[in-house]
């Protein structure tokens, strides 16, 4: 969808977006979201379960995440932090979430990331590492499978043009607004 729309014709491609759009929003409702993460072979028991309350511990993990995405967190440290074995938590979030830890705090690198692009100058490796990524290649990689684009295809499209921030160094609030 961000690729479609990035050509500039959005007239030309508004019903591809609409209706890749409209898909995906069908997957995630017919199955939580866990299809996206595990595949077709526990979606139906997942779904069939209806929704699933936010444990204690699956957000007291989102609060980890969210807080320092920039840690390399392992799957058995944020179990030893709520006290639960890493299978345990791993499928409680995948029935909170639709995703692993690991796949959500990917969503939230790539998420800091394209923020990082939009509103600042640094440099597209300096971003890469700021949100937590250690090699380059692997996070390029996982943005361009979320978004469909490169990082620098990403922050080609919709960079901020404000000479006023030097460098994207400095910025007034918080560096992580919601869209």
């Amino acid at each position: 969808m961000v690729a479609l729309s990035a050509t500039g014709d959005f007239s030309r491609h508004s019903n591809s977006i609409q209706a890749s759009w409209f898909t995906l929003a069908h997957a995630i409702s017919t199955c939580g979201g866990a299809a996206l993460e595990r595949g077709n072979s526990t979606a139906t028991g997942i779904a069939s379960m209806g929704p699933t309350p936010i444990r204690e511990e699956v957000a007291h993990i989102a609060a980890l995440l969210e807080s320092t995405p920039d840690r390399e967190w392992r799957l058995r440290d944020l179990a030893a932090q709520v006290h639960l074995s890493p299978g345990h938590l791993s499928r409680l979030c995948v029935a909170a979430w639709g995703r692993t830890p690991r796949a959500q705090l990917a969503f939230i690198r790539v998420e800091r990331l394209a923020y990082l692009l939009r509103e600042t100058n640094e440099p597209v490796e300096r971003c890469i590492h700021t949100v937590g990524w250690r090699n380059h290649g692997h996070a390029v990689s996982i943005f361009r499978r979320m978004m469909g684009m490169s990082p620098s295809e990403y922050r080609g499209l919709g960079r901020r043009q404000d000479p006023e921030i030097p460098d994207g160094s400095e910025h007034i609030g918080s560096p992580f607004q919601p869209f």
